[in-house]
């Protein structure tokens, strides 16, 4: 992943954009999702927050290529 964004920065994206939700837990990221801006918070609130150390985004295209900075 080169791009990743900050749960606390996810209100900058689009509605329709489509985002990778990935886990961090020692030291290992899991993918756990892709949803669409707008549902982001919902995906965000179903995770178990003692499952995970970190969460991370990563916006991607339509054929679920990494966009660029």
């Amino acid at each position: 992943m080169k791009k990743v964004i900050s749960v606390e920065q996810c209100s900058k994206f689009d509605p329709l954009q489509l985002i990778k939700v990935y886990g961090v837990f020692s030291n290992r990221c899991d993918y756990i999702n892709t949803c669409q801006g707008y549902q982001l918070e919902t995906v965000l609130r179903c995770l178990q927050p003692d499952w995970w150390d970190d969460v991370i985004l990563e916006p991607v295209d339509e054929e679920e290529m990494l966009l660029s900075a």
